[in-house]
């Protein structure tokens, strides 16, 4: 019985031959053709698939579709208790998951101190929409100009902020 080298193919070290592969990538070009035609698919239809997975979107595209900002904080007096639930609709469109998704309001004095916040972590969300609550039960003391901001943010996309402005007077 003829002995078969060891390195058949095999350069120093065991290392392929130019040669071999070469023979190797002609052979797997052919059953990925072979595979192409067996499933109907045309060097058109190769061409548009691969187009098609270099144009997926890789992040995901959140908005705030809706809030109740405004309601939620209006004009009023000095001393007052805003006992409200503020919600906020968000919607992730091109089906790429969240990753690390988190709602945080903030209510803001005229001298950019923050008089409050609340923060929620929802699930993470992908080609649908939820509402994140946020409960409020905070007392505002003193006449100033307040903003209401609402930062949604995670790891793999690009933050959104909203923004509300109201006032709060001393009632005099």
């Amino acid at each position: 019985m003829a002995k078969t080298p060891k390195n058949i193919g095999h350069g120093e070290g065991g290392s392929r031959t130019p040669k071999l592969q070469e023979l190797l990538d002609d052979i797997a070009k052919d059953l990925e053709d072979v595979f192409d035609e067996v499933a109907g698919l045309s060097d058109a239809d190769r061409r548009h698939r691969a187009a098609a997975d270099d144009e997926r979107p890789t992040s995901p595209n959140v908005t705030i579709e809706s809030d109740n900002l405004e309601a939620a904080f209006t004009d009023e007096e000095a001393s007052h208790t805003y006992d409200t639930d503020v919600e906020i609709g968000l919607k992730e469109s091109t089906g790429v998951e969240t990753d690390g998704l988190t709602v945080r309001l903030e209510v803001i004095d005229g001298d950019d101190d923050v008089e409050f916040y609340e923060e929620e972590t929802p699930s993470q969300i992908s080609d649908e929409t939820t509402t994140v609550t946020l409960s409020v039960d905070d007392e505002i003391t003193d006449a100033d100009t307040y903003t209401a901001v609402v930062t949604v943010s995670g790891e793999n996309f690009d933050t959104i902020t909203i923004s509300h402005e109201f006032e709060v007077t001393s009632g005099d």
